[in-house]
């Protein structure tokens, strides 16, 4: 099997030349890393050297300075496998779909990340003493419980009509934010499930994530 003579680099309107995702023709590349971001394991100037490709199953790579990041499409991860595909180190924007647990539902856009399907869940693994979640509101925002290491923190509601002040207005939206301190150090996990319960103004069930910060 060879690699495609079209492995090529995307990048973001008026950024730097680090990358922001490696595609393989039309296909945008998802990688798993045990680590963190590794971005800094290419070489971005001859792209296709730092791909050796699998032997039995087309467009999925391993990567050549590091033999536990593997490269696929990003539609092939399951429900709950973390995987990076925006790889641009200093763009903050895409920080928050880097480190979210894929679900089912689940859609990532540079703004936020969203799912509108009752019962979907968005996890997040952190380290620190406090973790402050942002996000939006909208008309069609829904209700979510949310748990931390399986315990049950609260419930939000995300309905936000554009009658509601805000400041600084966001366009259609309205900005949501939800904090819990008082954690033991160390490692835990933020879990958000869609329920079923809503607004009885609000249109739908979306449940949106703009960013989450830990904090020591």
């Amino acid at each position: 099997m060879t690699l495609p003579s079209s492995f090529w680099l995307a990048h973001l309107p008026g950024t730097d030349p680090g990358p922001a995702a490696v595609m393989p023709g039309p296909v945008t590349l998802a990688f798993r890393s045990p680590g963190e971001n590794p971005w800094a394991k290419f070489d971005f100037r001859d792209v296709k050297a730092n791909f050796a490709p699998h032997p039995a199953q087309p467009l999925n790579y391993h990567v050549a300075a590091d033999a536990d990041v593997l490269a696929r499409p990003f539609y092939e991860f399951k429900e709950g496998e973390q995987y990076f595909m925006y790889l641009l180190p200093d763009l903050d924007q895409w920080a928050r779909p880097m480190r979210l647990a894929s679900a089912l539902n689940v859609i990532h856009t540079p703004r936020f990340s969203s799912t509108d399907g009752v019962g979907s869940t968005i996890e997040y693994p952190f380290n620190g003493r406090s973790i402050r979640w942002t996000g939006f509101r909208f008309e069609d925002g829904g209700q979510a419980e949310v748990s931390i290491d399986g315990e049950v923190m609260g419930t939000v509601d995300q309905y936000g009509s554009a009658h509601m002040p805000a400041t600084p207005p966001v366009g259609p939206s309205l900005p949501f934010e939800w904090e819990y301190k008082g954690l033991t150090p160390g490692n835990h996990r933020l879990r958000i499930r869609t329920l079923p319960s809503k607004n009885s103004a609000s249109k739908g069930h979306r449940i949106t994530v703009a960013r989450i910060d830990a904090h020591p």
